[in-house]
């Protein structure tokens, strides 16, 4: 089976200089800095998330090869390589994998979802929880919410 890669299965960075400065200011710290990246995703994912989460510095590209992919985006190369090594896949390698692969794509969710310890969460119908876990805040939280609540009226549940 094959699945096109959609944009819910790769993370979005195609963000305005204005949307940089509100989401990333940290990072995009003048108009002209944030104008220079603006609607560049694979500079800005290599400058937000250079030297964190097991990536090397921005000109390592790390950022960019380990952006946010799967149903639960999994970021970063230390996630990629504990996913790799949960599913005995080697997506450090071929990263792409996560976006192709509609198995390997649920099985990193399964990933996250243990790691991350949601099911408690889950039991709770604990959402903005779950949002910051996955998230580190509550960005997407209006959406997230909509697309629960449709799933709970197709499985019927309260």
């Amino acid at each position: 089976m094959k699945v096109d890669a959609l944009d819910t299965e790769s993370e979005n960075l195609n963000y305005s200089a204005r949307a940089l400065r509100a989401v990333f200011g940290k990072y995009f710290t003048s108009d002209e800095m944030a104008l220079q990246y603006a609607r560049k995703q694979e500079a800005i994912a290599n400058i937000v998330y250079a030297n964190k989460m097991g990536n090397g510095d921005e000109r390592s590209g790390d950022g960019w090869h380990y952006r946010g992919r799967g149903l639960i985006h999994l970021t970063g190369k230390d996630s990629y390589a504990g996913c790799a090594d949960y599913l005995d896949i080697d997506i450090v390698s071929e990263p792409e994998l996560l976006q192709r692969d509609p198995q390997i794509m649920v099985g990193s969710a399964c990933y996250l979802w243990q790691v991350l310890k949601l099911n408690e969460l889950a039991d709770k119908d604990d959402l903005n929880s779950i949002t910051c876990k996955i998230n580190g805040g509550y960005h997407g939280l209006e959406s997230r919410g909509d697309f629960l609540e449709r799933a709970k009226q197709c499985f019927e549940i309260d």
